[in-house]
């Protein structure tokens, strides 16, 4: 598994607004945690399950930010992980951890 490429997939995907290849590099039995989960659901769990509840989270979320864009700054690789250091549009650093299952798809 090349995690640098698999990085590289993620943030061209999610720089290009294409929620067909966004959703291309997860599994079916994803777990995706974030506080925003919360606001867009109006929810009180921030972790959802699956990959239809993920794509419907990520479909508002673009609709939400046309201007969105991650700029990489860094790769830290794990045994079957990645930690991506990025700047946001607003120019705010974030990080974002993703694991992978062994048909290098993010769970």
């Amino acid at each position: 598994m090349n995690k640098q490429q698999l990085a590289h997939q993620w943030i061209a995907a999610w720089n290009a607004h294409d929620l067909a290849a966004i959703m291309a590099c997860y599994a079916e039995n994803i777990e995706h945690t974030s506080p925003k989960i919360v606001a867009y659901f109006n929810i009180t769990d921030s972790t959802l399950r699956g990959k239809k509840l993920l794509q419907s989270y990520f479909e508002q979320a673009l609709q939400n930010n046309p201007t969105l864009h991650f700029d990489l700054q860094h790769i830290l690789e794990g045994h079957n992980s990645v930690v991506l250091i990025y700047k946001r549009m607003n120019t705010a650093l974030a990080g974002e951890y993703l694991e992978f299952d062994e048909k290098g798809l993010i769970v």
